[in-house]
C-alpha cells in the first residue's frame, strides 16, 4: 500500500530447499579385530557442509569426515547425518556386522616330528583372542593328561607336548575341551579329538 492507498499483490513462488544427496556402503562383513573404512557421498564437498556426524563414533577417528576408520566390537549399526549451510539435512544407515575370529585347532600331531606340527595347540590371532581360559586333553579312559588356564593365545606353552607325567604318551586318539576369551569378553567352546602319531 502506497501513500494515497493503493494496493499492490503479487505472488511469489519459492522453492523448498533441496537437501545435500547422501549415499552409503550399507553394509560390511568383518572378523572381529578388523578395522575397516566406512564409506559415504554426497553432491556437497565435507569442507562446504555444516556438519558431518557419525553415531556411534567412539572410535573418534574423525569428527568431520566420510570415511571414518571403525573397528567395533559388536554388530553395530552406525547413522551419518550431514547438514548444510541452509540447515538442510540428510540421514543413512549403515550396518557393520562382526563375526567370531577364525580359531584353528588341529586333529593331528606328531611329537617327534620335525616340522610345526610336533605340539597340539590352539591357533588364533593374539590382536582378537584375549585368552585361552581353559584347554584340557583327555585320554580313552577319561584320564586328564594335560591342563592350561589363562593364557595367551600367543604363548608356546598353550602347547601339548604329547607326554604325560614325564613320560611319552601312547598313541592314540585324544580328546580336548577349550574355552577361549575374546578381546570383547565373548567366550566360545571347543571340543574335539586329536590323534597322536608317534
Amino acid at each position: 500500500q502506497d501513500l494515497y492507498g493503493c494496493e499492490y499483490h503479487d505472488e511469489v513462488n519459492l522453492k523448498e530447499p533441496v537437501p545435500p544427496s547422501l549415499s552409503v556402503t550399507s553394509e560390511f562383513f568383518i572378523e572381529l579385530g578388523d578395522v575397516i573404512n566406512l564409506e559415504a557421498w554426497s553432491n556437497v564437498s565435507e569442507t562446504e557442509l555444516d556438519s558431518i556426524i557419525w553415531t556411534p563414533n567412539e572410535d573418534g577417528t574423525c569428527t568431520h569426515c566420510f570415511n571414518p576408520l571403525v573397528s567395533p566390537l559388536l554388530t553395530t549399526q552406525y547413522h551419518l547425518k550431514i547438514k548444510d549451510s541452509l540447515h538442510c539435512e540428510s540421514m543413512a544407515p549403515v550396518q557393520v556386522y562382526v563375526k567370531d575370529p577364525t580359531v584353528y585347532i588341529p586333529n593331528v600331531f606328531a611329537p617327534e616330528s620335525s616340522f610345526a606340527n610336533n605340539t597340539f595347540r590352539i591357533y588364533g590371532d593374539p590382536n582378537k583372542v584375549q585368552k585361552i581360559s581353559e584347554f584340557r586333553i583327555y585320554d580313552r579312559w577319561g584320564s586328564q593328561v594335560f591342563v592350561r588356564q589363562d593364557i595367551g593365545v600367543d604363548d608356546l606353552r598353550t602347547g601339548w607336548d604329547g607326554t604325560y607325567r614325564g613320560e611319552m604318551a601312547a598313541q592314540g586318539v585324544y580328546v580336548y575341551f577349550a574355552k577361549i576369551e575374546l578381546i570383547n569378553g565373548k567366550e566360545l567352546e571347543y571340543s574335539g579329538s586329536v590323534t597322536l602319531i608317534r
